[in-house]
């Protein structure tokens, strides 16, 4: 594995894309907690490799589909607006995003991944609702999941669902074959 140390509290793990495996540790945490730490986490580090593998690669869109998924977007956007009498933002962005698939700012703004047209509606309509619900609940807090739950009953399986999909870096030439 990969040890990053830095000046955080706790041990964390990441099982990347390509499958190789980050640890994140306290600056001071000795070598041998850190390798029993991840000796003890081994089944879902396969766990997790395992889902790399079976995963549905989403890549950047081509400056010709860009138009075309952002209108996309921007049209169930306002159709779930209205189905759902939700919230008006303060400002609603389409956008190419590396590592997320949207996010609501303190401020009100919503970000939505261009991407995100690539997937099936229900899951699209997952992640535009989830962010409109962070305009009123800012984090994931049981109130945050009971709102989700609200607009989406089936909320946890559309999120198992999401799991199925990994946005591709512009870097990452891996093939699905």
């Amino acid at each position: 594995y990969n040890l990053v140390r830095s000046r955080r509290k706790s041990l964390a793990l990441i099982v990347k894309a390509d499958n190789t495996l980050e640890v994140r540790s306290p600056l001071g945490m000795p070598k041998w907690r850190i390798d029993r730490f991840v000796q003890e986490k081994a089944v879902w580090i396969n766990r997790k490799r395992q889902e790399n593998q079976t995963q549905v690669p989403i890549r950047q869109e081509t400056a010709e589909t860009a138009v075309q998924a952002d209108r996309f977007i921007h049209e169930r956007i306002v159709h779930l607006m209205h189905l759902h009498q939700l919230p008006a933002p303060g400002k609603i962005m389409i956008k190419d995003l590396i590592s997320r698939w949207g996010s609501c700012s303190k401020t009100g703004t919503i970000s939505i991944n261009r991407r995100c047209a690539s997937l099936p509606v229900a899951l699209l309509d997952y992640v535009i609702l989830h962010e409109f619900c962070h305009i009123s609940q800012l984090n994931h807090g049981p109130a945050f999941w009971q709102l989700l739950s609200h607009h989406i009953p089936d909320a946890k399986e559309r999120r198992r669902q999401l799991r199925q999909y990994r946005l591709v870096a512009r870097s990452d030439r891996r093939t699905t074959s």
